[in-house]
């Protein structure tokens, strides 16, 4: 799951000229490129030891780019990180579960009207980065030119009369499939949409060779995903200096 995740942070190192993913050390650091903080992570993907001298490397890479450094780490896994992250004055900004169904259920029926489909196109590709909310479109519109040269993603969109309302996206790694960027447009919601998103995210990993998924979940998906048989394995926190 979490090697999944990090497959899929690396389409933030490509939103823009300015964007850069680096493995340094146990980190992967990540600076989008976009002046949204969020964004700017250093995240384990490997066991450490010395937190003091990590937490230093980390934050001196950010600094370097004129970027303050965010950590996302996982709060079970990494207890220690996280205790002597926060004793070092950085808080909690944020707190999501990771979610594991351990099977992929039979394809799901479609809402009525709704058409799924992989975008390919520019066209499509523009489509998609505009479904999320106008402050988003820079990083969704990155997110969306450049999952393109990874071969193990799949965007998905969602149209109703031809226009564009949803999206997901599909990230496969071995027998695991990610399920990122689940976006209704607001109007659009309580229709099934999301949840058919979701379907449509695991059924391209089935045929990708999946047999199981994974996805990080806010406040208002859990309650779905739940229903659609994911379970909660650990949660990711994300904490930042002075918070």
């Amino acid at each position: 799951m979490h090697a999944n995740f990090l497959r899929a942070l690396l389409r933030l190192g490509s939103l823009t000229e300015r964007s850069a993913a680096v493995r340094k050390g146990p980190w992967l650091l990540v600076d989008a490129g976009v002046e949204m903080d969020e964004f700017n992570l250093a995240v384990p993907a490997e066991r450490i030891d010395d937190a003091a001298l990590e937490f230093a490397e980390a934050i001196a890479w950010h600094a370097s780019r004129g970027r303050l450094c965010r950590l996302m780490l996982r709060e079970e896994t990494d207890a220690a990180l996280v205790a002597d992250a926060r004793r070092r004055g950085f808080g909690v900004s944020s707190r999501e579960p990771s979610m594991l169904l351990d099977e992929l259920p039979p394809v799901a029926d479609c809402p009525a009207g709704l058409l799924i489909r992989e975008a390919r196109t520019i066209e499509d590709v523009d489509a998609y980065g505009r479904v999320d909310a106008p402050a988003w479109h820079e990083v969704t519109l990155g997110i969306a030119r450049t999952a393109g040269s990874f071969p193990d993603f799949v965007l998905l969109l969602g149209e109703l009369d031809g226009v564009a309302v949803t999206t997901s996206m599909a990230v496969v790694t071995g027998d695991l499939v990610g399920v990122y960027n689940v976006q209704v447009q607001p109007e659009f919601r309580r229709r099934g949409l999301g949840r058919a998103m979701t379907a449509a995210a695991l059924e391209a990993g089935r045929r990708r060779g999946a047999g199981k998924a994974s996805l990080q979940a806010t406040a208002m998906g859990e309650p779905l995903y739940l229903a659609m048989g994911f379970r909660s394995v650990y949660h990711y926190v994300e904490l930042a200096a002075g918070g």
